[in-house]
């Protein structure tokens, strides 16, 4: 919902504090309707249903309301986590106002007029076994303070104008830069740590951009918002944003604000300044970037530009292959450059060659200009070593169509070992095991295009065993339910693989499950779920999960007339 700053104003002058959405209906003769009941707390095991976060989004057919307060007031915790009932109908029956780092939410007036507002809230209904059915979501409705005074933004010509934003880095990979927006459309981007593309860079863009870009910064009411939202929290990154006018300048410092009440409007205003001075192109290496650099006379041959090749084919986050394409066309050394880059969420890859790189980030279109420029080779020969360290990256990278082109790398005449020495490093005793090379396969966090399945079935029709166990004992059943890839745990389960094998730790797959279908398929194929606390852990999880169908299963299974009663509602 769009909502005037001077609307805000207004209202935050009458009331001390409002909501954005919610409230008494005026009818047809101006009169009020009465408010609707507020939606109640859920009682006791209400509560118990099927988790559908993944789908919340989809099914949401309204648009999640901001809480405004005005100047100073606003609650001690900011941001409210609810835990919803959701009907078949897609109605929600009952919530729980849930908590986050352990601080419980107090109601106010806002909040009792979002709970009230909550009646008119729709999903399309979410479907089990086909049928529309009541389901557990979770849902954060975000809160903002809204300043209580309004500072006009100062009108001065374009020549006048610069809006910067800057990123610090983070404990992780957050990329650090800063870009500069001019009035006349000149930007200044200086791009830092995890940054594709570094160092100082300038371009153009339209001066109407600019413009339209000021106008928003008038329209949100930027200058009037204050000059630092910080959370107590640390390791994350900083944003500054800095609009100049002249010889006026208004700082806005942002480090995860919106935990503390900073406007929406705010964070929405840095985006907008990422999209207007093309920050991504830069941070994510793009074939744009790569234009401007040769517009730049920029080196690609010199250590700099392999520098900036092995950082974007190491960043999950640049897409755009045709840029690394390029790069390598233009002589872009392909060894010796410096990623600094480790996999997010992905195994170290056993080498550090570009190519190894590229095969564990899933980069199957530089495989065969990498491998023609010899990175497989020894003295110009093909080296064996190297061939099956690549085809372990290419398992590991999770591509089946990067598993077939290392294997055929050999021209036909050689290829890759199926096994390797695998040890447990976890484990007290380092014993080097013989195992295929099926136990490499591990989804990457957030790889939606994981193939291990795929491959699995590809190197056991070349020989491999699946249900060999690696060193510390996982199975590739494991590595399934870890990737919450039903079908291929269901794939494992139907060629023979044992439910209940202990794996790492001495736990069963079933210890890694996140799904409540993974865990009831692998409980009916027989998996012991009591472990090494007689189950209480499990069931502990599966209660906090709300998996009723485990629940059942569990209780049906171990003689128990019910389930431990739940607390009720947060408030």
């Amino acid at each position: 919902m769009s909502v005037s700053p001077k609307w805000i104003f207004a209202r935050a002058l009458a009331c001390g504090f409002c909501v954005v959405t919610g409230g008494a209906q005026a009818s047809s003769d101006g009169s009020t309707t009465s408010k609707p009941a507020a939606i109640p707390s859920c009682g006791p095991h209400q509560l118990d249903g099927i988790p559908a976060s993944d789908e919340v989004l989809a099914h949401r057919q309204f648009e999640l309301p901001t809480l405004s307060y005005a100047g100073d007031s606003g609650p001690t915790h900011w941001n409210v986590p609810l835990t919803l009932l959701v009907d078949a109908s897609g109605r929600v029956a009952c919530r729980s106002m849930g908590s986050d780092f352990s601080e419980r939410r107090a109601l106010n007036h806002t909040r009792r007029e979002l709970l009230r507002a909550m009646t008119g809230w729709r999903y399309r209904p979410f479907l089990v076994d086909g049928k529309p059915a009541s389901v557990v979501i979770r849902e954060t409705v975000a809160e903002q303070r809204v300043p209580l005074v309004h500072q006009p933004l100062p009108e001065v010509s374009p020549a006048q104008v610069t809006i910067s934003l800057s990123r610090g880095g983070c404990f992780g990979m957050c990329p650090g830069y800063e870009v500069s927006i001019h009035g006349n459309g000149q930007v200044d981007y200086q791009g830092g740590g995890y940054a594709d593309v570094q160092g100082k860079h300038r371009y153009q863009i339209s001066p109407e951009e600019v413009a339209a870009l000021v106008e928003r910064a008038r329209r949100v009411d930027l200058w009037s918002m204050s000059t630092s939202y910080r959370a107590p929290i640390t390791d994350n990154s900083t944003y500054v944003l800095t609009l100049k006018m002249g010889r006026l300048t208004h700082e806005i410092e942002d480090y995860v604000g919106r935990m503390v009440g900073m406007p929406a409007a705010v964070g929405e205003f840095e985006n907008e300044v990422d999209r207007v001075g093309r920050t991504s192109e830069w941070i994510h290496l793009s074939l744009a970037a790569v234009e401007r650099l040769q517009s730049e006379n920029f080196d690609f041959t010199s250590q700099e530009g392999a520098d900036t090749l092995a950082r974007a084919v190491a960043n999950d986050g640049s897409t755009d292959e045709a840029a690394l394409l390029r790069m390598i066309d233009l002589g872009t050394p392909v060894k010796g450059g410096d990623a600094v880059r480790p996999p997010r969420g992905a195994p170290m890859p056993t080498e550090s060659t570009l190519l190894n790189v590229a095969l564990v980030h899933h980069r199957v279109a530089l495989i065969d200009p990498l491998v023609a420029q010899g990175l497989l080779n020894t003295g110009g020969l093909l080296d064996k070593h190297k061939l099956d360290l690549a085809f372990q990256d290419a398992v590991r990278g999770g591509r089946l169509a990067a598993v077939q082109k290392i294997w055929n790398a050999g021209g036909g005449e050689v290829h890759p070992s199926l096994r390797l020495e695998d040890e447990d490093e976890d484990g007290e005793r380092a014993t080097p095991k013989r195992v295929p090379v099926t136990l490499l396969l591990s989804r990457s966090y957030r790889d939606v295009h994981w193939e291990g399945q795929a491959i699995a079935e590809w190197l056991a029709a070349k020989g491999c065993d699946l249900k060999a166990q690696a060193a510390d004992g996982d199975t590739l059943l494991h590595r399934a339910v870890e990737a919450g890839d039903i079908a291929f745990v269901r794939y494992l389960l139907l060629h023979g693989l044992n439910a209940s094998t202990a794996g790492r730790y001495g736990l069963p797959a079933l210890g890694s499950a996140q799904n409540e279908d993974i865990a009831l398929l692998l409980l009916k194929a027989g998996s012991s779920w009591q472990m090494n606390d007689g189950g209480a852990g499990f069931r502990r999880y599966a209660e906090e999960q709300h998996w009723t169908r485990v629940l059942a299963y569990l209780n049906q299974h171990t003689g128990e007339a019910s389930r431990k009663q739940g607390s009720g509602s947060t408030f």
